[in-house]
């Protein structure tokens, strides 16, 4: 039987699968119309099973490297279910369904997804896919839609320079393979480590050793069951308006947006806000411009800080802004990078220490997930809603993931059940930091109007001074 390695970056996310997290991407698809199960498969059949990776199976040997291989007992019924809706076949308990789906592990022993048809759900139906992210990370995935749609995927637009640096990332790995039991107590790692240069092993070091998040109630022990929920549609104009009020990004205001959320759940639950800073491992694509798209992972993350202690919502978005702008010079991405794939051919003691000393020591993860910017058709229902959830690793029971498709984003929360059994309070409080961002904006945007229109009058007042006087008989 063919077999295939995995990258060391998609074998770590197959190593580092848990009962508690499961690797698994989740997504929802709310379509407009309603799509008989025969179409559905037919347009499996014709438009993803051709990709081969949908078609095999991770194998994990006692030792060495995972292989993809042909499931002989593929069988697309396994993948492809139907899912009921329960009463009253509202959002909340499409809520519920999503969250139980996003709770459940796939069977590792066959090809690592499974999509359930959820019928009917309003005028339409629902499509709740589950992607192993050793299989395809988000940029990846959203290949996977395209190709169900019948599209080709456009190239993602990336930021000017990249990143993530592929050959700092291999260094990394190397010295991971062959790290001892405690990377930064093995005299001779620390050796191998210098050998990536003294700017990047002390930026990997103070990575490995900063200090945890302070305890909140996003943080604590993680158990299997998940919550989800998110937020009420922005305009992604919007979102490129209240960049403007400092000269930043999209991505500015949603981490901006997402630090107000998590300081009003606090606020909510009778936690202390006053000049905190929590931290978030934002996910950054490792894929050089103009590359072709494919499957599989490549990824590597920014630690963010969220200054949920600042009350101000416009100085807390030009702090984020200011803090986005010194981590775009830093090797972090890179770093984080190569931390990642090195799990896959780490000794699984060191994998054991990498995951408690970066994974564990943040708040949240985040992923800026985008998805087609023109609307799209599947089995010719047009999809209304297309949402993503990321998985959490390590003791982190909060993932946050900002899903864009057609011109709108929104939030999309999975929390521990244990942790935060009220995500869509989050979801809520995401909404409403927004629109007082936007007020802000477009008062500014008013002012701006009426500081002009007053320049414009005294221009012309001085104008028709300056002009001679005509002579009244």
């Amino acid at each position: 039987m063919p077999q295939e390695l995995l990258s060391h970056a998609d074998a770590a996310w197959l190593r580092l699968e848990d009962p508690s997290n499961p690797m698994t991407i989740t997504t929802l698809l709310v379509l407009g119309a309603v799509i008989p199960f025969e179409w559905l498969r037919a347009a499996f059949e014709e438009r993803l099973l051709p990709l081969a990776r949908f078609r095999q199976r991770a194998v994990q040997p006692r030792s060495g490297q995972p292989t993809w291989e042909d499931d002989p007992a593929f069988d697309l019924g396994h993948h492809l279910q139907r899912a009921l809706l329960p009463p009253p076949g509202d959002e909340a308990a499409l809520q519920e369904v999503v969250s139980a789906l996003l709770s459940t592990p796939l069977d590792l022993s066959r090809p690592l997804w499974q999509f359930h048809l959820v019928d009917p759900y309003g005028p339409g139906c629902a499509l709740v896919g589950r992607v192993h992210h050793s299989l395809a990370d988000g940029i990846a995935l959203n290949q996977v839609l395209c190709a169900l749609a019948g599209l080709k995927p456009a190239e993602p637009k990336r930021p000017a320079g990249e990143l993530v640096d592929r050959g700092r990332s291999a260094r990394v790995v190397d010295v991971l393979a062959q790290g001892g039991v405690d990377l930064l107590a093995n005299p001779r790692a620390l050796l191998r480590l210098a050998r990536l240069g003294t700017d990047n092993a002390a930026a990997l070091v103070r990575l490995l050793l900063r200090e945890p998040d302070p305890k909140t109630v996003f943080k604590g022990q993680v158990a299997p069951a998940k919550r989800v929920a998110w937020s009420e549609p922005v305009a992604l104009a919007e979102v490129k308006k209240v960049a403007g009020l400092v000269g930043g990004t999209v991505n500015d205001v949603m981490l901006a947006t997402i630090a107000g959320a998590l300081r009003r759940y606090l606020q909510r639950s009778g936690g202390v806000v006053d000049g905190l800073t929590l931290h978030a491992g934002l996910s950054v694509s490792g894929r050089a411009s103009g590359a072709e798209p494919g499957l599989g992972n490549q990824v590597g993350a920014l630690l963010v800080p969220l200054p949920v202690g600042l009350a101000d919502p416009l100085e807390r978005l030009a702090e984020v802004k200011q803090r986005l702008d010194e981590l775009k010079g830093s090797p972090d991405a890179s770093l984080v990078a190569g931390l990642l794939a090195g799990l896959g051919v780490a000794p699984p003691e060191l994998q054991a220490v990498i995951v408690e000393r970066y994974c564990s020591q943040d708040t949240a993860m985040i992923a800026n997930v985008p998805g087609p910017g023109e609307r799209i058709y599947l089995a010719g229902a047009p999809l209304e809603t297309l949402l993503f959830w990321i998985p959490a690793f390590g003791r982190v029971g909060l993932c946050l993931s900002i899903s864009s498709y057609a011109g709108q984003a929104r939030l999309c929360v999975a929390t521990d059940r244990a942790l935060v059994p009220d995500p869509e309070v989050i979801a809520a409080g995401f909404r409403a930091e927004f629109a007082a961002l936007l007020a802000l904006a477009r008062q500014r945007e008013s002012n701006s109007f009426e500081v002009m229109n007053a320049m414009l009058d005294e221009a012309i007042q001085t104008l028709e001074a300056m002009l001679p006087q005509e002579s009244v008989p």
